[in-house]
């Protein structure tokens, strides 16, 4: 399955594989908030390092759209960790697309410093 998620111990993981569209990742995250709506802060980690997913602007766009439709009543704090400047440039559109009043969103190259931001912790870690 190229879209899927996972729990994981403070946040779900959201991972975004091979070939997918616009209709699989509404399902999933639909899914995820169904399911977890009940959270004070909704946490989701996008790990989209090996996808081939190259949507237009457009589908951007609406894909901004449905994510602020999807999370309207519910906290959510989203980081993407994408590998590639492709992806990276792709999730820097869809920010600024999307609503920052509805949900809070960036993007990273560095699981940990995804991990932490999402997390509200220090990046780097103090031990």
């Amino acid at each position: 399955m190229p879209v899927r998620y996972t729990l994981e111990s403070d946040y779900v993981l959201l991972i975004c594989e091979g070939d997918f569209d616009l209709p699989e990742i509404r399902t999933q995250c639909e899914e995820i908030a169904k399911v977890h709506a009940s959270k004070p802060l909704l946490r989701i980690l996008v790990q989209d390092r090996e996808s081939s997913f190259n949507p237009s602007t457009e589908e951007l766009k609406h894909l901004a759209l449905m994510l602020t439709g999807v999370y309207r009543n519910l906290p959510v704090r989203i980081a993407v960790h994408v590998d590639d400047d492709v992806h990276f440039g792709m999730a820097r559109m869809l920010g600024a697309f999307a609503d920052s009043s509805a949900i809070a969103y960036d993007v990273f190259r560095d699981r940990e410093a995804a991990e932490c931001w999402l997390l509200g912790k220090p990046y780097p870690p103090t031990t």
